[in-house]
Parts: structure tokens; sequence; C-alpha cells
């Protein structure tokens, strides 16, 4: 949906009741419910607000939780360009297709009994896979791989680094679910 006016925001955000960011959300808001509809949402929303207002371009983050940590992953695929880094939290999602190849810099977040994903690092889990995914896409070095802990532990980042630079980061909350 195109925005033309702040009432369309707000109008189109209480008539929607939960994001379509994958097709599990879709199927979730219904079987009819296209996904790229709420892509091209955010879109049209920042296109709006850049136009209404004064927007440092190169300053605008993405995050989301559990849902919207599905919604941010999706939006960023399509959209990278447009932002300079993402924080989903709770979810880890693969490149999507339809992926714009502008590097993205992602910082993901899982709890250590997260049930919305693996936190551990085993080989062909789904956390894993997107590890992958994304260091391919932003043709890190996997094996540059630098860990740091926070607040006692309870925080352990593993940053994948291109250059001097993390291009991926994900990072473990210790005895934590959900996120």
């Amino acid at each position: 949906q195109k925005i033309t006016s702040k009432k369309d925001v707000s109008t189109t955000i209480m008539r929607r009741q939960k994001w379509s960011a994958s097709n599990l959300s879709a199927a979730l808001a219904g079987k009819d419910t296209d996904p790229s509809v709420d892509l091209e949402f955010i879109n049209s929303l920042l296109d709006r607000m850049e136009q209404d207002y004064s927007i440092d371009t190169t300053r605008v983050y993405a995050t989301g939780h559990s849902n919207g940590s599905l919604m941010t992953w999706a939006t960023a695929c399509r959209y990278a360009s447009r932002f300079a880094a993402i924080a989903p939290i709770g979810y880890m999602s693969t490149p999507l297709q339809d992926l714009d190849p502008a590097v993205l810099l992602p910082w993901a977040f899982l709890g250590e009994y997260d049930s919305a994903g693996v936190a551990e690092l085993v080989e062909d889990n789904g956390t894993v896979k997107a590890l992958q995914g994304w260091n391919a896409h932003n043709a890190t070095n996997e094996a540059a791989v630098a860990e740091s802990t926070s607040y006692d532990g309870a925080f352990v980042t593993k940053s994948f680094m291109g250059g001097n630079a993390p291009l991926v980061q994900y990072t473990v909350v210790k005895d934590t679910p959900h996120v």
C-alpha cells in the first residue's frame, strides 16, 4: 500500500493484527495474505518519512523481536541498501531469494534456550545455515571470527570479519529463553 498521508500509516497499522514476514506468519495471518504487501508498506513508510523529515539515510536501522525479527530479516533482504544495519532478536533467517545485493550488517540475538531457534552452533542447524548465508552474502572470512563476552559471560558474541570490520555478528544471551 502506498503511503500518502500520516492518516494512511495509522489506518494501515490499525487494520493489521500481524505482520506477514514469512510463509509461516502469512499462514497464521490468513491463507490469502501476501507477505510482500507488508514489505512494500515498510518501504513506502520509509519513503514517506524521508520525504517529510530530515533523515540521515545512512543511519537507518531496523530491529524486531520474534515475528518482528522475521519481518526485520525479510525487509532487510528486500531493501538492504536502505539500512545501515539490522538487529533481529529471537529468530534467525537465511537470506531470501530476492536479496538486495547491497552489503547488509546483521547483528542477530538468540536466547540460549530460545524456542524459536537453536542458539548452539551445530553443523547444519538453521542458525548455522543462516550465519553461513549472511557470511556468503557479505563475503566475510568465516575463519576470521572473533568471540567476545560481556556482562560476566551473559552475552557471548561471534563477529565474522570483513577486513577490519565485523560484517556479521551473532550474540547468544545465556540462561535466557525467547529473548
